[in-house]
């Protein structure tokens, strides 16, 4: 049965930063995000077409997308700089009051089928396989399950979710808990009994079914993690000795950028970061209009 490193596959393409960088206004308010432009088209057929194309973006470097919550855009930034194990527990603490973890890296994961970055889908699957594991009756909320059944959530975590909910609630001491999941969505009760259905005929079938807690789950079930995991590579550079590559956060002195934490005014910040460091010692700042990476 094939393996999957999912931190490998999930990491950020590592190519060298280059010089130019380019603007990304999101949401409706259009705040805004300066991140270097190689890495993230590198990252993304999305941007590389906007910006690398025959399009206005190409001539500007700048890009709005006003669909697009800046709490994701800030996620995809930090992703392009710090490392899977790092950014796995990344959470925007001032969008909390919007999500809970869980829709969270649904939100995520969807925006990375929409701006067609494959790595970002493989971490933003991993941390919805890690929340929902075979070790841990976690019940997901309410709001997740409304937003995934509600008709354009993606079939991979629709049916992830259904089957963590057949592994779990014949186990659970709390069934009237999973049966009201159940209950609040026809889509999610029709997906629990095609999970089933899909099992053995054996009348034990339901209260021995394994936990699909594995990407080789996904991959059995129409999410191509091999193939993602090639196009999220293929841009890797193998000889890196004199370029700087993201993740390892140093200050370019002659651009006012640093690869994490804002940057207004490169005399202003000097802090190095290793690709060790946690999220919460990667303390990010804002200086005026827009953040810097």
């Amino acid at each position: 049965m094939a393996t999957f490193d999912w931190a490998a596959l999930s990491a950020a393409p590592q190519v060298p930063r280059g010089t130019a960088t380019v603007t990304i206004f999101a949401g409706a308010g259009e705040e805004k995000f300066v991140v270097h432009k190689d890495p993230l088209c590198a990252a993304s057929k999305f941007f590389d077409g906007a910006f690398n194309g025959q399009f206005a973006e190409g001539r500007s470097n700048e890009l709005r997308l006003p669909e697009e919550h800046p709490g994701l855009i800030e996620l995809l930034c930090d992703w392009i700089y710090i490392p899977p194990k790092a950014i796995a527990t990344w959470h925007p603490a001032e969008f909390q009051n919007t999500w809970l973890q869980d829709c969270f890296w649904l939100e995520v994961f969807m925006m990375a089928d929409r701006l067609l970055i494959p790595g970002l889908s493989i971490l933003a699957l991993g941390r919805v396989i890690t929340i929902f594991n075979h070790l841990i009756p976690r019940i997901p909320t309410i709001d997740l399950i409304r937003s995934l059944y509600k008709g354009n959530g993606p079939e991979i975590i629709k049916q992830y979710i259904a089957q963590h909910i057949v592994y779990w609630m014949p186990k659970s001491v709390k069934t009237d808990d999973w049966l009201v999941l159940l209950k609040a969505n026809g889509g999610l009760m029709t997906m629990f009994g095609s999970a089933i259905a899909d099992m053995s005929t054996d009348d034990n079938a339901f209260t021995v079914s394994p936990h699909p807690n594995k990407l080789v789950w996904a991959q059995k079930h129409g999410f191509d993690v091999e193939e993602l995991g090639k196009e999220a590579r293929k841009a890797d550079h193998l000889k890196t000795t004199s370029q700087q590559l993201p993740g390892y956060a140093q200050v370019n002195q002659a651009r006012k950028h640093a690869s994490y934490g804002v940057v207004a005014d490169s005399t202003t910040w000097s802090k190095e970061t290793s690709a060790t460091d946690t999220p919460s010692a990667l303390k990010k700042r804002k200086q005026g209009p827009g953040r810097y990476w």
